[in-house]
């Protein structure tokens, strides 16, 4: 409540307001008001008249510079002075509980800070007209305190709303420039929404949408880019970067649907064209898989019916015929894998047909023979083995009739031959002493008595023995293979007997 520039004597007071009588009943103690009310007479003083309190009243009813109050008629003073004796305990604790809550709903509202920014004088006021009011309650005063709580109940509830209205006010112009593409216009009015209230989430997902208004202007222009050049996928591509920019692009939520339908029949109708093709020429595996794709994007058209029936008739008239003419086709082309697969479906529809069974006995015979092939090449330094090696040329052996049939499979044979050969050369192994010492290879030769000498031994286990007279035979195994070089090894027979 605003109060006077000077405060009226007491006699003044006297002849404005009629007497107030003070209640002869003992004033309801409770510990947390009492301090907050000794607290208030201490400031105020205690030598405040009655008579003053009431024209304070008076004067803060009259008041209408306070934008919460411009509206509502002063409380005349004769509705406020009644017999203060009329208050029982309950109803002055009544006024202690409404005095607390009073407090703890500016209290929460000075913690908002935007709000109490925003607000700052008008809080004060509410703070100074509670003050008024405990210090009319401290004084038993308690008509006076109720008529100002309940002056204040009105601008507590006004004043966060009034906030509320200004800062939405603002957002609403913010969101009609926005929709008008007005960008500055939205960015000034959205500043002023966010200083009044820098938590509003609306406000803040419309500054994020701001914040990408020139990449989605950008990607606009690529989606009518692609739209003029009619391209579907590019289309696609440009309103999906919309949408993640800015999910509530509307018009980007309408037509992006529409694409991907028309992507959708395109790839359909695309499957169809091959299927229609590869039937036309007899290429049902072709055709199978074009009608699989096609079944895959869009399992509910009805041309998939009558294209699975065109494909079947095909089947069914080919028979026997075609199936041997894709054998003798492919076995031609060196195609076993495709021959083998051809003749395993097909042997169980016709179980007597004797071309069918040798086209898959073949493929069996030349893709099993082409699989070892595959593995020897594919480590070729176990070819150094003996063993390993009688197993290569029985290998060999066994393709060799059927590299007739496969030139694919020829190759493979001499690729192993090849690598055999070359994994079985001689290898250069030096072989250094003392020129006393007799060295022989066991099971090879004899080296003899050198000081150094390079022999050359094929891919193996080799045992080489030294022996003097006089000194104790040396016997040492050495590995030699290919994937050593330079080999070097030093046998000199040192223990003497």
């Amino acid at each position: 409540m605003n109060q006077g520039s000077s405060e009226p004597n007491s006699e003044q007071s006297a002849k404005q307001l009629p007497v107030v009588v003070q209640s002869s009943q003992p004033a309801v103690s409770a510990p947390s008001l009492d301090e907050q009310i000794a607290a208030a007479k201490l400031k105020r003083g205690k030598q405040l008249s009655m008579g003053l309190l009431f024209a304070v009243v008076a004067l803060g009813a009259a008041a209408t510079g306070s934008w919460w109050f411009a509206s509502k008629p002063a409380t005349p003073i004769a509705a406020v002075v009644v017999d203060e004796v009329g208050y029982s305990d309950s109803a002055r604790k009544a006024l202690q509980q409404q005095l607390a809550d009073t407090k703890a709903s500016i209290q929460a509202l000075e913690a908002q800070p935007s709000l109490a920014v925003w607000g700052q004088s008008q809080l004060s006021d509410l703070a100074q007209q509670l003050e008024e009011a405990y210090q009319a309650y401290g004084q038993q005063h308690f008509s006076v305190t109720t008529a100002l709580l309940n002056e204040l109940a009105p601008a507590l509830e006004q004043l966060p709303l009034a906030y509320q209205h200004e800062y939405e006010a603002a957002f609403a112009k913010a969101e009609a420039a926005f929709t008008q593409k007005q960008w500055q216009s939205a960015q000034f009015h959205l500043d002023k929404t966010l200083q009044l209230n820098p938590t509003f989430a609306p406000a803040q997902q419309l500054q994020q949408r701001l914040a990408v208004i020139d990449e989605l202007t950008a990607t606009w222009e690529q989606y009518h880019q692609a739209l003029a050049s009619r391209s579907l996928q590019a289309q696609a591509e440009a309103l999906e970067r919309i949408l993640r920019l800015d999910a509530n692009q509307v018009e980007a939520q309408q037509k992006l649907p529409a694409v991907k339908a028309a992507i959708k029949q395109q790839a359909f109708a695309q499957q169809a064209e091959k299927v229609v093709a590869a039937l036309a020429v007899d290429d049902l595996d072709s055709a199978a898989s074009a009608l699989q794709a096609a079944r895959k994007i869009d399992a509910s058209r009805q041309e998939l019916n009558t294209l699975s029936k065109q494909l079947q008739d095909k089947q069914q008239a080919a028979g026997e015929a075609g199936l041997v003419s894709q054998l003798q086709t492919f076995s031609q082309l060196d195609e076993w894998q495709t021959v083998g697969m051809l003749a395993e479906k097909g042997l169980p529809r016709y179980p007597n047909n004797s071309v069918v069974r040798d086209f898959y006995s073949q493929a069996q015979r030349i893709n099993s023979t082409a699989k070892k092939l595959a593995g020897l090449l594919a480590k070729p330094e176990r070819l150094s083995d003996e063993n390993i090696r009688a197993h290569v040329n029985q290998v060999i052996l066994e393709a060799t009739p059927l590299a007739a049939m496969s030139g694919k499979l020829a190759q493979q044979v001499e690729e192993v031959k090849d690598s055999m050969a070359q994994q079985n050369a001689a290898i250069a192994v030096q072989i250094i002493s003392d020129n006393k010492t007799s060295i022989r290879v066991l099971g090879v030769g004899n080296v003899g008595v050198v000081k150094e000498k390079t022999i050359q031994l094929k891919p193996g286990m080799y045992r080489f023995e030294a022996s003097r007279q006089g000194y104790q035979t040396e016997i040492i195994e050495v590995q030699v293979a290919q994937t050593i070089a330079p080999l070097v090894v030093e046998i000199i027979c040192r223990k003497k007997i």
